[in-house]
């Protein structure tokens, strides 16, 4: 086991945030109740077995599935950093046309910027299709 792969410091940052009141980032999980399964917690040895047979690559991050989850197997994958980040609790889910999509993916999806579609709908009060489909002016 090497301390210094990218691997071994996910697995000590993942029971550092849930566990550790003096870590910065405790309250958004250990202090909402967020915990890591004892298979995990107590082997860096059983939580790389998952990661490898997970898709583990340097390049993505562990994402838990249901954000109020813990950190265990049936809840964790890997994910690029775009996945992860419309994986997040704080993010705004917007429908449209039976799809529903972040304000990030929306802004894909159109071509239009963040800021334009949040100002159409929350400044001007456009209804969503209006927001999304118009095109914006130069």
């Amino acid at each position: 086991m090497s301390k210094k792969t990218r691997l071994y410091r996910i697995w000590t940052n993942m029971k550092s945030r849930c566990a550790n009141p003096n870590v910065a980032a405790f309250k958004n999980y250990g202090g909402r109740g967020i915990t890591v399964c004892a298979e995990w917690r107590d082997s860096f040895e059983a939580f790389q077995d998952w990661a490898t047979s997970s898709g583990y690559r340097d390049d993505l991050t562990l994402d838990r599935v249901n954000n109020n989850g813990n950190y265990e197997p049936s809840n964790c994958q890997w994910e690029d950093r775009v996945a992860q980040g419309n994986n997040s609790r704080r993010n705004r889910l917007i429908e449209h046309n039976g799809e529903t999509h972040t304000i990030s993916e929306w802004s894909r999806i159109t071509g239009l910027s963040r800021d334009t579609i949040r100002l159409r709908i929350d400044r001007r009060g456009w209804d969503v299709g209006r927001a999304l489909t118009e095109e914006a002016k130069r």
